[in-house]
């Protein structure tokens, strides 16, 4: 067996084994530690045989974790705690000091709902708007399963082809068509030329199962 020799804040990880224990898809796992190292949160050294990921400044989360402790112990009276007394108290600094970070606009993770929607009107000349509540939980779904903005970009280029000059299927360049349940097919789909390979009536076929999906 392979001796490891690690450093503070580095651990071996396997996407087979985080997918088992999480419950999440070793792709949304591969799109996660992605953009945690676009963040420069982490760096990942892949070897033959696993891969060693480091967090970065893996000391200063050390030293929170230090001042939470020296803050609690600083609020400690002739009246001692129990031991969950102090584990609520330190969660609830740290859930405190999360939501200073988000409202302070510090965030580096948050879901691009203007640029999404902004691209889209622009590809089909339309007017959507970001706002909407529907149209914000069809992204907030599918960024949480760790699609990024390129994706949604992909996805409208890719349909935004297919149906923008096309009057019966035009209609359907809308947020909850392209973001809902078929937004993956959508990503990934191959682009095929399908006039001169296949009869009239077959194409009228399919375009009429299209049209029934899209409903």
């Amino acid at each position: 067996m392979q001796e490891i020799k690690l450093k503070p804040g580095q651990f071996v990880f396997g996407r087979k084994v985080a997918s088992e224990e999480s419950g999440l898809s070793e792709q949304v796992i591969r799109t996660c530690l992605k953009k945690l190292k676009n963040m420069k949160k982490l760096t990942i050294k892949p070897t033959n045989k696993f891969t060693v990921i480091s967090i970065v400044n893996w000391a200063r989360y050390q030293d929170e974790e230090n001042q939470i402790n020296q803050h609690i112990n600083q609020q400690l009276t002739n009246k001692q705690p129990t031991t969950n007394h102090i584990q609520e108290r330190k969660e609830g600094i740290r859930k405190e000091r999360i939501k200073d970070y988000t409202l302070s606009g510090r965030s580096q993770n948050t879901i691009p709902y203007q640029e999404i929607i902004a691209y889209l009107n622009e590809k089909t000349g339309r007017d959507y708007k970001d706002g909407t509540p529907k149209t914000r939980t069809l992204i907030n779904v599918l960024w949480k399963q760790g699609f990024q903005l390129q994706d949604f970009q992909k996805v409208i280029d890719n349909k935004v082809k297919d149906w923008i000059t096309d009057q019966k299927y035009s209609k359907y360049l809308r947020p909850e068509t392209l973001f809902g349940t078929k937004f993956e097919g959508y990503l990934n789909e191959q682009r095929h030329h399908l006039t001169g390979m296949v009869s009239e009536k077959t194409m009228r076929t399919i375009e009429n199962l299209k049209e029934l999906e899209l409903e």
